[in-house]
């Protein structure tokens, strides 16, 4: 599965809505909110590295 599909299931699972998805490539997540801080740190550092995976991958 790739990374962006994972994204955006753990997104779905944890109702996290404060994302946007741009060419259907380029994520934007905003932890500036409230429902971010609310996340168990395990999922927020969970959802940060697979963002720094699909920063390290190539462009489709």
């Amino acid at each position: 599965m790739k990374t962006l599909d994972l994204l955006l299931k753990k997104f779905d699972e944890y109702e996290f809505e404060d994302f946007a998805v741009f060419a259907d490539s380029v994520v934007v997540l905003f932890t500036n909110s409230d429902r971010w801080n609310e996340l168990p740190e395990s999922i927020r550092a969970e959802i940060l590295e697979l963002l720094d995976r699909r920063f390290g991958e190539e462009p489709s």
